[in-house]
């Protein structure tokens, strides 16, 4: 049996949920939202109610979405053959020299220094907030859109991030997403830790350094 693609949001797609496309009912904007490459098309119908394959084909002729494509198989490694083992010439073990007893008296070396702390986030570990906010107000509403619906349901779990996605889509402009940006790094931090909202806020940082 031939399982089901998988499928991705284009350009068109992310554009057609920005400016509310008259195209989109209910249950297809729904879909459009959260579907990505993570399941297949049949099970993302099988977590939006009403939907069916008709929907699933509304987006596609609409150039909202698009299958994946898989890698080509990688080619087996080969394997060369093992060479025959040497055979290690017998030596004549040589006379012990005599030990300088000054230097079992030297100090030992100094312990390794200990391995640097992880960098700290970006965010709330920061007393006054300064670089979190920098970083939101060089940001556009296109890069907190897209890093915060494409990381909400990695960070948060399928549910908590499929709901956190539409309160992005309920979003108003660029100072509502970055509100929403601030809440969003909170709520990672108390669950997954100071790592994982350093990892969001680098993200963010990163596709923000790539669009300009």
């Amino acid at each position: 049996m031939t399982p089901s693609p998988r499928y991705v949001k284009t350009d068109g797609g992310r554009a057609a949920l920005k400016e509310r496309a008259p195209d989109l009912p209910r249950v297809a904007r729904t879909l459009l939202l959260i579907i990505d490459g993570s399941k297949s098309g049949d099970d993302w119908l099988g977590l939006v109610a009403g939907s069916s394959a008709d929907t699933l084909q509304h987006l596609v002729d609409r150039g909202y979405i698009e299958p994946v494509v898989p890698p080509p198989p990688k080619a087996p490694p080969v394997v060369a053959a093992a060479p025959a083992p040497a055979v290690a010439p017998v030596s004549v073990p040589a006379a012990a020299e005599p030990v300088d007893m000054r230097d079992l008296s030297a100090p030992p070396p100094p312990p390794a220094p200990p391995p640097l702390p992880a960098i700290e986030a970006l965010t709330v570990v920061s007393s006054t907030g300064a670089s979190f906010d920098a970083l939101l107000e060089a940001s556009t509403y296109r890069d907190l859109y897209d890093e915060m619906t494409g990381k909400a349901r990695p960070l948060l779990g399928l549910m908590s991030g499929y709901r956190f996605v539409l309160d992005i889509e309920k979003c108003n402009g660029v100072e509502e997403l970055r509100t929403l940006a601030r809440r969003f790094v909170e709520i990672v931090r108390k669950e997954k830790g100071l790592v994982a909202a350093d990892a969001f806020c680098r993200g963010l940082a990163a596709r923000r350094a790539g669009a300009a």
